[in-house]
């Protein structure tokens, strides 16, 4: 269910574990966090 300019929705899984592997998704969600916290203060 991918919008039509997106890749194959193989190739976007892909990238999406290789990210997950790699801890991207914990950081980010971590620095967004942060961040929203501040903005809340």
């Amino acid at each position: 269910m991918l919008p039509a300019d997106f890749p194959p929705s193989s190739t976007v899984y892909s990238y999406y574990r290789k990210w997950q592997r790699k801890g991207v998704w914990e950081k980010l969600n971590h620095t967004l966090r942060g961040q929203v916290r501040a903005l809340i203060r």
